[in-house]
């Protein structure tokens, strides 16, 4: 499978999780009640991309199921159907279905598409960075006065010009990878699914997503975090580690 083939398989994936979602009652928005966090619609939106996935004869690992699908394939789709559940269930418009194509110890295709807004960012290993099909390139901003910086959970007590928290850590790194915001800072923690495809968008388009504490980011256990992560340009990166360790 190119890296080609696999982003229209993402977007096969993404049309199906946008269609299921979008035909939930709204009564059953709320939790699901099987563990904390986990609503009714990101059960829906996993048994439609595993179904895709899964005929494809792919490995998948979800945040909802884990591991699933072939175990002898070599490549292996990492997702989040719904990244930013919370927002997705109150009706906020900044939702995302994120995947990370992993093949080896190599993550070789990212894909993660703004559900509401329809605004698609792509990339391949080597092939460069889009957003809705145009080149894209990180923020050239060195200043934390001048900066504009995504947050996940409570603002950070640093120099920042601005913060935008928005919900969703897919989003919020490519934000840092088309340079909407300057920098992103994840202190509570992200798990592979919700970083994978966007860590490759933001290195293809000149920023790096790093790790404090030096922990392997492409191939983390499902469900072990990695944190602090904050995002960036190489340039820029001191400035916003601070921020990520509280």
């Amino acid at each position: 499978m190119t890296p080609e083939a696999m982003l229209d398989l993402c977007a096969r994936v993404s049309d199906a999780v946008r269609d299921a979602v979008g035909n939930i009652d709204a009564d059953r928005l709320g939790h699901a009640g099987v563990r904390e966090s986990q609503y009714h619609l990101d059960l829906v939106a996993d048994e439609v991309a595993l179904s895709i996935l899964h005929a494809e004869g792919v490995g998948v690992v979800s945040e909802e199921t884990g591991f699933t699908g072939n175990p002898d394939s070599p490549v292996v789709f990492v997702l989040d159907p719904v990244d930013g559940s919370t927002n997705a269930s109150r009706g906020l418009p900044l939702w995302a279905t994120a995947i990370g194509v992993r093949v080896g110890g190599d993550v070789v295709a990212g894909y993660v598409r703004n559900q509401v807004t329809g605004t698609t960012w792509t990339a391949t290993r080597g092939g460069g960075a889009y957003r809705d099909g145009s080149r894209i390139w990180a923020s050239d901003v060195r200043s934390s006065e001048r900066a504009i910086v995504a947050v996940e959970g409570f603002p950070p007590e640093t120099p920042f010009w601005q913060f935008r928290a928005l919900g969703s850590a897919a989003l919020d790194l490519c934000l840092v990878a088309d340079g909407s915001v300057d920098g992103s800072v994840l202190p509570w923690g992200v798990y592979v699914w919700d970083y994978l495809g966007a860590m490759l968008i933001c290195e293809e388009a000149g920023a790096v997503v790093a790790e404090a504490k030096g922990d392997t980011l492409i191939d983390a256990p499902p469900g072990e975090k990695r944190w602090p992560l904050a995002a960036g340009t190489p340039e820029f990166l001191d400035a916003l580690r601070p921020a990520a360790i509280r």
